[in-house]
C-alpha cells in the first residue's frame, strides 16, 4: 500500500539551486544549459521561480521572468519587441521520477484570481 507523501509548491530558495541545476540538466536536451552562475543570477532576476519539494526533494521548478527583466534569451527578447507587458515562461523542469503526475500543471502562475493557460506546441524553430 502506498503512503501519502508530503508535497508542497514554494518558492525557490538559493539552497534549491544544486537541485534546480541537476534537474535542468537532465532535461538539457530540450532547454539550454545552465551554470551554477547563470542560473544564480536567473534567479534574482525571476518574477516568479517555484519548486515543488516532495520530502525535502526537488521534484519540479518553474522559472519565469516579467518584462525588463536582465534576460538575453532570444525568446525572451521576441516578447521585448512585441509586448510591452508579459510574463515569460522560460522553464518547466519535472525530474523523470515524477513525470505524469501532474507536477508541471500543478505550478499555476496567478493569484488566485488570474489564471494563466499555456498551451504548448511543437515549432519547427524558435522565433528570430
Amino acid at each position: 500500500m502506498k503512503t501519502a507523501r508530503s508535497l508542497n509548491l514554494r518558492d525557490a530558495q538559493r539552497v534549491d539551486l544544486s537541485a534546480i541545476l541537476a534537474l535542468n540538466e537532465a532535461s538539457v536536451r530540450f532547454l539550454s544549459p545552465l551554470t551554477s552562475a547563470r542560473l544564480e543570477a536567473l534567479h534574482r532576476s525571476a518574477a516568479y521561480h517555484k519548486v515543488v519539494d516532495i520530502e525535502g526533494e526537488i521534484a519540479a521548478f518553474l522559472l519565469a521572468f516579467r518584462e525588463g527583466a536582465p534576460y538575453d534569451s532570444p525568446n525572451y527578447l521576441w516578447f521585448v519587441e512585441r509586448y510591452p507587458h508579459f510574463l515569460y515562461v522560460d522553464r518547466i523542469v519535472v525530474a523523470a521520477a515524477h513525470r505524469g503526475s501532474g507536477l508541471g500543471a500543478m505550478q499555476t502562475i496567478g493569484d488566485g484570481k488570474k489564471r494563466v493557460s499555456l498551451q504548448v506546441r511543437r515549432i519547427a524553430a524558435a522565433p528570430s
